[in-house]
């Protein structure tokens, strides 16, 4: 059997006695985001950075951490961690396109109907409505 929690607590504990079991400093569960975070981070992304007061050519995820900052979304966050809530949702803004913008040339509806889409993504729901999601992809 191998070296366990188990021995590394008993270690702390000969070594420290009862200050040995406390918690050090810096460990345990990392911080915890709500959806709304995921849900306003992605908004972002698919937004273009000089739309959002930014000189920038295309989204970094250091860039977008500082922008959830900057709006009062988060009190902080990594960017690692917007990395990887971007990679969950197979999203690369360094690397992509960005067609969900009001520069981008189309269709006058379909762009309003993307405005009243992200508006339900963004926005806390009043407790009578609901929203239902058909996603069209065929793939992953």
């Amino acid at each position: 059997m191998g070296r366990g929690p188990i021995y590394k607590w008993a270690k702390r504990f000969q070594k420290k006695r009862l200050h040995g079991l406390d918690d050090k400093p810096g460990r345990g569960r990392a911080p915890f985001f709500p959806p709304e975070v995921a849900v306003h981070l992605v908004k972002i992304a698919c937004e273009r950075p000089s739309d959002c007061g930014r000189s920038l050519s295309q989204w970094d995820s250091k860039e977008l951490a500082r922008s959830l900052v900057e709006e009062g979304v988060v009190e902080s966050i990594s960017a690692e961690t917007v990395r990887r809530i971007l990679s969950h949702h197979k999203l690369k803004p360094w690397r992509s396109h960005i067609w969900l913008s009001s520069k981008h040339p189309g269709d006058e509806a379909f762009y309003e109907r993307t405005l009243e889409i992200i508006d339900l993504y963004t926005r806390r729901l009043l407790p009578h409505e609901i929203v239902l999601s058909f996603d069209e992809k065929t793939g992953a």
